[in-house]
């Protein structure tokens, strides 16, 4: 069977975004490979014309099966693609997969131009519905698949987890266009070592996906040390300019006992330095010993919000100010660079709030930040706290760096994208005013603050803010073309 597999991968704050490598989209091709099936990829990091994108596709030849993988936020481009592919391709099966379906199966299925969408893992589920329709065999009954056939929808039930994950071939990555890929462009191969999270966190997907799979104490699963060691080792052979890592697990050091032995394996079989993910109430003198053993370079962690009750109360959390100013102090005496996430524009946050995340940050000493606009998944439960308090709107959103779909005024609206756009300048003045005497420090913090929560104050520096940068953004292109002519 001929699968073609479309990944929207579309950053609109980026007109030079060269898209993610998609762990999901590498395993389902290996796994479609192994059972001999062809397949290719379409992989759009940026918006394109109707009769491109269908050029796109016949350049691969004209597929049995077209699989889309999609999250919330590019639905709005998968669903006008899909209407282009069923009026060009109108004999091939239409599948839709991904968190997004997962999540909205309802709205999804009933979508012109899809035939089936895939919950949840799909490497067992597509690679029987490619099997059955090359033998001409009945596709109605394929779980983890809902299927439209003669009118009726067939919604069949998920089927267990995959518990052994070495079972899986290693993820396939010369489907992507893997030299120019976010990670690889730099050097370093995006890896996962393990699927789930154990912790439910009002706004993540992880939330939804456990109760999919009705809330099974299996949905954290890791693959065997010695498993991930030969993908490394495979990566190594196959693309010699890899020399480092970044491990895209939600917590990588989970497993302790697993995570030491990774350690010693890690640092004898391969040695190039990596990122990963962790919680900051999971780091402890002991793991960041590790970390350091094993040459980590850098550790993400979650921040979110410097609210107490934002944090804690809101997004479910449940780790306190004086956790992550430890952890991030840990590591930073052990030379481990940092990453922090961070979230404005939440349900229930004010200017005040927004503020208490930089001043969080200037304190930790990030080395780097990342900083999203909030956008509510449906089915978790901070989508639920906004639906009932009116807070969702109907704006299309494909970007959470972009801009809020919650129902905002504009001042506050405002208020969140200065905030998005300005926050390393804020941490930077914040940490300044830390470092001068408590007394003359408490009075700037104290002034900056009134300003920023005042509408007066915060037209004011917003003002100052946004013209000054747009003034030293034009002596900086204005320099750049005289020395270019000279």
């Amino acid at each position: 069977m001929k699968v073609l597999l479309i990944y929207p991968d579309i950053l609109s704050s980026s007109s030079n975004w060269p898209g993610y490598y998609y762990h999901g989209i590498g395993f389902l091709a290996a796994t479609l490979k192994k059972a001999g099936h062809s397949v290719n990829l379409l992989h759009l990091t940026q918006p394109v014309q109707k009769e491109e994108y269908q050029e796109k596709i016949l350049s691969f030849g004209i597929p049995g099966v077209i699989g889309f993988s999609v999250t919330s936020n590019m639905w709005p481009y998968a669903k006008e693609w899909i209407d282009w592919t069923r009026r060009k391709f109108t004999n091939a099966i239409i599948i839709c997969g991904g968190i997004h379906p997962t999540l909205n199966p309802t709205e999804v299925i009933g979508t012109n131009g899809i035939d089936a969408i895939c919950l949840g893992e799909g490497e067992e589920a597509l690679t029987e519905l490619c099997g059955k329709l090359e033998a001409g065999r009945d596709i109605t009954k394929i779980h983890n698949i809902w299927i439209k056939n003669n009118g009726k929808i067939h919604k069949n039930p998920v089927r267990p987890l995959l518990k052994a994950l070495d079972n899986l071939p290693f993820p396939d990555r010369e489907i992507f266009d893997y030299l120019k890929l976010y990670h690889e462009r730099i050097n370093e191969a995006s890896v996962m070592a393990s699927r789930g999270c154990p912790y439910r966190c009002s706004y993540c997907c992880n939330e939804a996906l456990w109760k999919v799979y009705d809330k099974t104490p299996h949905y954290v699963r890791f693959r065997s040390v010695q498993n991930i060691i030969q993908e490394l080792k495979q990566i190594i052979s196959n693309y010699t300019f890899i020399k480092g890592f970044a491990f895209d697990d939600d917590i990588l050091p989970l497993n302790i006992k697993w995570f030491k032995e990774f350690v010693d394996e890690y640092k004898k079989e391969i040695g190039f330095p990596f990122t990963c993910n962790i919680r900051p109430d999971l780091i402890n003198e002991n793991v960041v010993k590790l970390l350091e053993k094993v040459g980590c370079r850098r550790v993400h962690m979650g921040i979110e919000s410097g609210n107490d009750k934002i944090r804690n109360e809101i997004l479910n959390r449940n780790i306190t100010k004086g956790q992550i100013i430890k952890a991030f102090s840990l590591c930073e005496e052990n030379g481990i660079r940092l990453y922090s996430y961070n979230m404005i524009g939440l349900p229930e946050e004010n200017m005040r709030e927004i503020l208490d995340t930089v001043k969080l940050n200037a304190k930790v000493h990030a080395d780097e930040y990342q900083v999203s606009i909030f956008y509510p998944y449906k089915n978790t439960g901070l989508y639920d706290f906004c639906q009932t308090r009116g807070l969702i709107s109907q704006k299309v959103v494909t970007d959470y760096f972009k801009d809020t779909i919650l129902n905002f005024t504009p001042l506050r609206r405002k208020q969140i994208l200065f905030s998005k756009s300005f926050f390393r300048y804020l941490v930077n003045f914040y940490k300044l005013f830390f470092k001068l005497p408590s007394s003359f420090s408490d009075v700037c913090i104290k002034t900056l603050d009134g300003l920023f929560c005042s509408r007066i104050g915060f037209q004011i520096i917003s003002f100052v803010f946004t013209n000054s940068y747009l003034t030293l953004k034009k002596i900086k292109s204005w320099s750049y073309t005289v020395l270019k002519i000279g």
